[in-house]
């Protein structure tokens, strides 16, 4: 790869700085594809949805103890918008499904509800401008009449979200899921796209590396061997990290920039990573703390409208689930033998988990691994794998016991089994893989030299690329 030198020692400008450097570097790529056909989506029901209405005064502190209506209902029960579901049998069945009228009555609801609220605050931001007594002149009596008038406004905003939740609620409920069939693999389409880092390196004379940056993307770029799908690339110029090395050790520092090592769903801010006789390791934090998911609420007001001690309605939206924590990562070597530790202590499930490796070379063609997941609270998986390399060929073969594990997504819940034979010669790569699912990938590649390569990828779901990358 070349780097493309734009400034050296020219631009040091603080002393002890020994060097300074910008380079870039990336890579381009043009081509064809296929998009993967779609998997079939089931229809869901719709149901027959009532609201509750909606009385700021008497809100709901318990689910009714038999909603006998034959329909659902959309509530705010001890503040928080739920469904109470009926106790008799819903009338929408597949003999009278819910009409197209219903569905239209829903959405319409919603808009109501759109208009509402954009109204309420409309007013809100408006209602400085209130005259209490008609004479056009602001006094004492006016001032206190018009802080009254933007408490209320605000307890009428915060209504107005509580009603809006509920309508959204009921059309979703009232409307259901359309069955969608199977998506055939689409027509093959030309693409080109780029990615391009611009790196900001220098070295202080006592040693220490700093290094940081941006990246330049636009068009679309193959995934074309790990997740095997068609990448958009924003087009927009992404923040990077702040990179210090010194003494073998290296601290990465950026804001929700760096993956937890357990589960790359996950993300830290800061990572520290080097070498100590032998035992490499990595550690990454995230500051802020772990935010478990939650649901709609609203809080009615208190106290009497225009008092000091009056607090308005307010509503607050769901809030998504967003696990953050510590991880580490270690790796030590004996002899032929490579020992691996990945932990966390915040999966996606926001539990502690960890991750045990055991490696064996017993000859240059032939090494094994063994590894045991905790899968945090769920119960443990034990892997292996065998690797066995002949000449220009290379065989690995894996087996999970998860066939019964409440997580395994396998066709028939049958346990994980993965085949993997890699050919290697001159510039050719070529790699075939299948699964216990008969889910199989071709993934083969040309080096033309120069930092370019031709490649070529397909795979059981009918997805195909084909095209031209070029480093830089």
């Amino acid at each position: 790869m070349k780097n493309i030198l734009f400034a050296t020692t020219a631009l040091v400008a603080t002393a002890g700085i020994a060097s300074a450097d910008v380079t870039f570097s990336g890579t381009g790529e043009a081509g064809i594809y296929r998009t993967a056909k779609s998997a079939e989506v089931k229809a869901v029901a719709g149901r027959d949805v009532a609201i509750t209405a909606f009385n700021p005064a008497s809100l709901l502190t318990s689910a009714p103890a038999a909603n006998t209506t034959g329909a659902d209902k959309i509530a705010v029960v001890n503040g928080v918008v739920t469904v109470v579901k009926a106790s008799t049998a819903n009338s929408a069945t597949a003999a009278a499904p819910v009409t197209a009228g219903e569905i239209a009555a829903a959405l319409a609801a919603v808009n109501v509800a759109k208009a509402a609220l954009a109204s309420a605050e409309a007013a809100l931001a408006a209602g400085a401008a209130f005259d209490v007594d008609g004479g056009g002149t602001t006094d004492a009596d006016e001032a206190a009449g018009t802080a009254q008038v933007m408490q209320s406004l605000a307890n009428t905003v915060a209504q107005e979200k509580v009603d809006l939740a509920l309508a959204e609620a009921a059309y979703a409920a009232t409307a259901g899921v359309t069955a969608v069939a199977e998506g055939k693999a689409g027509d093959m389409t030309a693409y080109s796209g780029y990615q391009a880092d611009v790196t900001l390196s220098t070295e202080t004379d006592s040693g220490i590396k700093f290094s940081m940056g941006f990246d330049l993307e636009a068009g679309l770029m193959a995934d074309k061997d790990d997740d095997l799908e068609m990448d958009t690339k924003s087009g927009s110029i992404a923040n990077s990290t702040l990179t210090m090395e010194a003494n073998g050790y290296t601290l990465v520092i950026g804001q929700d920039e760096i993956d937890d090592l357990y589960d790359d769903s996950q993300n830290g801010d800061i990572s520290l990573s080097g070498d100590m006789n032998g035992l490499s390791f990595t550690v990454v934090h995230d500051f802020e703390d772990s935010v478990l998911a939650k649901a709609a609420t609203y809080t009615a007001a208190s106290g009497t409208l225009g008092a000091a001690d009056y607090k308005v309605a307010t509503f607050s939206d769901a809030v998504a689930k967003d696990h953050n924590g510590s991880s580490v990562k270690l790796g030590y070597t004996m002899g032929n033998a490579t020992l691996g530790l990945v932990a966390t202590s915040a999966d996606d499930d926001n539990n502690s988990a960890n991750k045990v490796t055991l490696g064996y070379t017993v000859s240059d063609t032939l090494s094994f691994s063994v590894a045991q997941d905790s899968k945090g609270k769920a119960a443990a998986i034990t892997s292996a794998s065998v690797t066995y390399a002949i000449d220009a060929l290379t065989i690995t073969a894996s087996y999970a016991d998860d066939k019964n594990h409440a997580g395994n997504t396998n066709k028939n819940g049958k346990a994980s089994t993965d085949l993997k034979v890699a050919y290697t010669q001159g510039p050719i790569s070529a790699t075939f893989a299948t699964n216990e699912s008969s889910q199989w990938e071709v993934i083969t590649s040309y080096d033309l030299g120069g930092g370019a390569a031709a490649f070529a990828t397909v795979d059981h779901s009918e997805f195909a690329v084909a095209g031209l990358s070029f480093a830089f």
